[in-house]
């Protein structure tokens, strides 16, 4: 009985690391989408670490988030992330975006490349894009399909929550959109309507809000110069920003070459 002992506790120790082992890929599962409904500055910023999150959580070499815009059924890459951390070209871009065109009527997509649809409100504005990973004369390692499913299910919640975070972030916006009669629409709310124009027209919310701004200036006696002061600055913030967006990415690019 003595020598029986040890066994039953190396039993017991490898029952216990199994069950952790089990309950890794829930856990894993838990913080992507914990991490995913963070807050960012931008829907880019949440896309791109939307790529990052894909590819810890699936069997993926590359990840892709392509969009749709505006003018259907014109599509873009709007963030990519190779697992190596290799850069991609107009042409990886251009193949990807075929691949997607190719395969965003099917539910589901067979072979090394998947793709999924990412909604906001009920309807389609972009696609969640992967590579399977492969390993040598063994093919590809395979994507779980159900968990693809659930995460670009959860990044279009992520995505409806960045943007309107962002829409309510600024006073103004939400009142000019209000303003606006052409995004009233049946069965949905004012504010989930905004939401989504936002999402899925940003170009032409902008205009919007752009006219509504002007108004408003005329309406407090605003004179055309006065207006162009206010123009002028708004350009000097953005080539503000713009400077500091390229001395960011300059200083990332020098540091990945050292």
């Amino acid at each position: 009985m003595a020598g029986r002992a040890p066994m039953m506790v190396t039993g017991k120790a490898t029952k216990a690391r199994a069950g952790v082992r089990g309950a890794d890929p829930l856990a894993r599962s838990l913080e992507a989408l914990r991490r995913l409904g963070g807050h960012r500055d931008s829907v880019d910023a949440l896309l791109e670490d939307a790529t990052q999150i894909a590819l810890e959580l699936l069997a993926a070499e590359f990840c892709a988030i392509v969009w749709q815009d505006e003018n259907q059924p014109t599509l873009r890459v709007r963030a990519r992330r190779w697992r190596d951390g290799r850069g991609t070209t107009g042409e990886d871009d251009a193949r990807i975006i075929a691949c997607v065109a190719a395969l965003r009527e099917a539910r589901a997509s067979k072979g090394p490349e998947q793709t999924r649809a990412l909604r906001v409100g009920g309807q389609t504005i972009g696609f969640l894009y992967l590579r399977e990973a492969a390993k040598p004369g063994r093919g590809p390692v395979g994507v779980d399909a159900a968990l693809l499913d659930a995460l670009a299910e959860h990044l279009g919640f992520a995505i409806e929550t960045q943007s309107l975070r962002q829409l309510l972030a600024s006073r103004y916006a939400t009142i000019a959109l209000s303003r606006d009669g052409q995004h009233d629409g049946v069965g949905h709310g004012a504010l989930d309507v905004n939401v989504l124009a936002a999402v899925t027209h940003p170009e032409k919310v902008a205009r919007i809000i752009a006219r509504s701004f002007y108004k408003d200036l005329r309406r407090a006696g605003f004179e055309t110069k006065q207006i162009l002061v206010v123009a002028t600055e708004l350009i000097d913030s953005l080539n503000i920003a713009l400077r500091r967006t390229k001395a960011k990415t300059a200083q990332s690019e020098t540091g990945a070459d050292r």
